[in-house]
């Protein structure tokens, strides 16, 4: 938000819940900031994955006891397990929801993504209210259309052939492609010499190494010469459950996604097309400082949602079998 005649600085955080009915706004902030003489614009929109119409848990029962989201992000394995346990939980307790995709905030919250967003309002007294320690609130499958259902573009115009696929990675929309006879693969990352420096080459895949956790506030940027400058943070992480009746041994298959702040300029809302990657960049690498491939792109978020770029996780790779030549 922005003060006007203030000594605090211009960003600030509220030790309190905007959402509360029963909070008066102006009354708390000058209780906190007592030198505040007047409030020249309360915050914009949007708020950093502020999910509107949902509900939280109410019951007293917790949820995945054995893991503290509190103290750090969580490592991909541990998010599946998480949700994997979510699921069956909720499905146990209450037979008429399903989890669909369970999302994990930098702000040390989850929001749970759920069908049957009708029992949802009806059931919440028997939803728990923590996960991992960390609260957690549901919403309906069409509240997330913002990032569930919006997929990669079919098309992206003008076209050129660089090979067959070869493999199909399960859920994931990514693929192994064996290149065209005149398709030359270099490893080399597009750099900007008025960025900081960064690695020239993607040295291998997030994952990889079993001690990978990707931390709050990672630095990001796209691996391609449209969008070499656009960088992003990781500010999320989900993992989407996903139905998988040809495997035997993982009927649920457990998706990771990364979520990357990447459209964020500084007066956004007066400005019709903020700085994000664009369309064609789905399926783009992204990487760390160090060259790690953090992820695949798979689409930017729009709506309340807009610049938020979200990424299929690089261990999904790793977990099927592939690493970085």
């Amino acid at each position: 938000m922005w003060l006007k005649h203030t000594p605090y600085e211009r960003h600030i955080k509220l030790p309190f819940e905007l959402k509360v009915n029963d909070e008066d706004f102006h009354t708390k902030l000058w209780d906190v900031l007592p030198d505040t003489l007047s409030i020249l614009e309360g915050p914009g929109n949007p708020f950093w994955l502020h999910f509107t119409f949902s509900l939280l848990g109410e019951s007293g029962f917790k949820i995945c006891q054995s893991f503290d989201g509190t103290r750090d992000a969580f490592s991909d394995q541990d998010l599946r397990l998480i949700a994997r346990e979510t699921s069956e939980e909720i499905s146990k307790h209450n037979p008429q929801i399903k989890l669909i995709e369970l999302v994990f905030t930098m702000e040390k919250t989850f929001v749970a993504v759920c069908s049957n967003f009708a029992s949802v309002h009806i059931l919440t007294p028997r939803l728990p209210k923590l996960i991992a320690d960390c609260p957690v609130a549901y919403i309906g499958e069409g509240h997330a259309v913002a990032f569930h259902n919006e997929m990669r573009p079919g098309s992206f115009g003008s076209e050129h052939v660089l090979g067959n696929i070869v493999h199909k990675i399960p859920c994931t929309d990514a693929a192994l492609v064996e290149l065209e006879g005149d398709v030359i693969f270099t490893n080399e990352a597009i750099l900007d010499e008025k960025q900081p420096p960064r690695s020239k080459k993607l040295t291998r895949l997030f994952g990889e190494d079993p001690k990978d956790k990707l931390e709050w506030n990672t630095v990001v940027r796209f691996a391609s010469p449209s969008a070499a400058t656009v960088d992003g943070v990781i500010a999320a992480k989900s993992v989407k459950l996903h139905v998988n009746p040809l495997c035997v041994g993982e009927p649920v298959r457990c998706v990771v996604y990364h979520w990357a702040w990447t459209g964020q300029v500084e007066n956004w809302s007066f400005r019709p097309d903020p700085v994000k990657p664009g369309e064609a960049m789905s399926g783009t690498a992204l990487s760390d400082e160090n060259g790690v491939v953090v992820g695949l792109s798979h689409h930017s978020c729009g709506g309340r949602w807009a610049g938020f770029s979200v990424m299929l996780s690089a261990s999904e790779l790793v977990r099927a079998g592939y690493k970085l030549a």
